[in-house]
């Protein structure tokens, strides 16, 4: 049987996991993106640039999930596993294998461009406010700031895929 893949589900509106986001467009290397931040109560916090790439960060600011072209990937002891499912007897077994070295730096440095990017349109304020939760939050944008500019410092790769 065909899986059909639909688009993302409406992040500002139903990722309810998030206690504060935001979601903003932005101009990235010439590419007009509309980006969305969720906050978590424990300090963890996402990014999607549109459908893909998404980051997921603990409350230490270390990437612990991410989905990048198309593949799902997480971090166990400071490195990168990419994630897979397959089908077998009618049951779903998940897999992972850890990258060799020289893919997890080209990946890092993939998360780290983007998270940076992003970091530099917000510095500039070159962007469009679509929406937040909440709405009378006066502190988002500039919290969000901080965490992409901690993460574009010091990108490090967790140790938990976790939250």
């Amino acid at each position: 049987m065909a899986i059909n893949q639909q688009p993302r589900e409406n992040l500002l509106t139903e990722a309810k996991a998030y206690s504060r986001r935001v979601l903003l467009r932005g101009s990235i290397e010439s590419l007009q993106i509309d980006c969305f931040f969720g906050l978590r109560r424990n300090g963890g916090w996402s990014i999607y640039f549109g459908e893909d790439p998404a980051l997921h960060f603990n409350n230490g600011n270390q990437l612990r999930r991410a989905y990048l072209c198309g593949q799902r990937y997480e971090s166990v002891d400071g490195r990168l596993f990419a994630l897979g499912r397959e089908t077998l007897g009618g049951k779903v077994q998940f897999n992972r294998h850890r990258l060799c070295e020289l893919d997890e730096q080209h990946l890092v440095s993939l998360c780290r461009n983007s998270v940076s990017s992003c970091a530099a349109v917000l510095a500039a304020n070159q962007f469009e406010l679509l929406g937040q939760f909440p709405v009378d939050d006066q502190h988002l944008i500039d919290d969000i700031r901080l965490k992409l500019n901690a993460v574009t410092h010091d990108f490090i790769l967790a140790n938990m895929p976790n939250a």
